[in-house]
């Protein structure tokens, strides 16, 4: 019987996204998603794997959350019986309130941050009329995720950060393997002279206190490659400044090629899961200024790999860093780097995940 991989939706070219594909296409597994999305993996990423589509409509946030949770729970009574389910995301794992796998695994990138730690931040975020919608996807979401969580025959966090999140907010316990980075995608081309954010351009991820530095640095220049909620606000925050560029979404080749030649990633989220565009910009040589805070903390190596700023990642913090990785400092970086990154390799990941399974 086979190996059966759920995984929410593909609409971006995102972390968990990949890390559904490299457990299907690694482990020869069956992958069941809510819906695909042109924006998302081109179809070649899906090509040899057998991929059952529940084409959950594009419904606004939260609805489509509603919506999609509500397909995996009336899926998984019609599925095939399976020796192993693999869960990644939100709504997928609800499929384990009703399937009967032999074996039930979820790879957890985070509890729900929206339900959990960050609650009044996105209940905040939305307007008066909204919130009462958010409560009640809340009140319904909830108890359904907790009692599938239950019924798993094992947890898997992607950090020691969500791991510590799991066990407070769902009182769990859980097994670390950190996620895959296709290094071999990644390469050193020159230590160039522009700073690169690739960070989804929404709140939480700060790219705003980036560019606001940069203002300020007028001999420094900045790409921001990425989209997101916040795309126009930032746009207009950069207006008129020759040194920065917003370049928007970029394909996986076009985002390896900017690695490739920037000086060094800025990444400086509030109190981030993992971040694997860190690991991939060590797999492309260059260093990472961060906010020290996450899992940000397993991965990266102060004044090795990384210049972290304070975990507020105020703009002075972030001005301070700038200035002190010069062109000369990320060179140097480069070879501590480059082996950090091998830590995290698609190999080590599977490995890893075939010894629990």
């Amino acid at each position: 019987m086979p190996i059966r991989v759920l995984h929410d939706y593909f609409s971006i070219l995102g972390g968990g996204e990949r890390l559904a594909l490299t457990l299907a296409h690694g482990l020869s597994a069956e992958l069941v998603t809510g819906s695909r999305d042109a924006a998302s993996f081109p179809p070649a990423s899906f090509a040899g794997l057998s991929v059952t589509n529940l084409a959950v409509a594009n419904w606004p946030p939260g609805l489509r959350t509603w919506v999609l949770a509500r397909a995996f729970e009336r899926t998984a009574k019609r599925l095939p019986r399976a020796t192993t389910h693999l869960y990644s995301g939100v709504c997928a794992p609800l499929a384990a309130r009703n399937d009967d796998a032999q074996r039930r695994v979820f790879y957890c990138h985070t509890p729900p941050r929206f339900m959990f730690d960050q609650r009044e931040f996105f209940r905040g975020s939305v307007s008066l009329l909204a919130r009462p919608l958010l409560d009640g996807l809340n009140r319904w979401l909830e108890p359904r995720y907790r009692e599938a969580v239950a019924r798993m025959d094992l947890v898997v966090a992607n950090s020691q950060h969500v791991r510590a999140r799991i066990r407070r907010f769902l009182d769990v316990e859980s097994t670390v393997i950190h996620p895959p980075c296709d290094i071999e995608r990644f390469n050193f081309r020159s230590s160039g002279s522009f700073y690169f954010s690739n960070a989804r351009l929404d709140p939480l991820k700060r790219v705003d206190r980036i560019v606001s530095a940069f203002l300020q640095l007028k001999d420094e220049q900045l790409v921001v490659a990425s989209s997101g909620p916040q795309a126009e606000s930032l746009r207009a925050q950069a207006q008129g400044a020759p040194n920065i560029r917003i370049v928007g979404r970029l394909s996986d080749e076009q985002m390896a090629e900017y690695l490739s030649d920037c000086r060094a990633l800025i990444y400086v989220p509030v109190d981030e899961d993992f971040g694997i565009s860190p690991i991939e910009a060590m797999a492309a040589g260059k260093p990472v200024i961060a906010a020290r805070a996450g899992g940000l903390l397993e991965t990266l190596i102060e004044g090795e790999t990384a210049v972290f700023v304070d975990p507020q990642a105020p703009v002075h913090s972030i001005i301070d860093a700038v200035q002190k990785l010069t062109g000369v400092r990320a060179l140097a970086m480069r070879p501590a780097c480059e082996s950090q990154a091998k830590r995290f390799s698609r190999e080590r990941f599977l490995s890893e995940m075939r010894a629990v399974i």
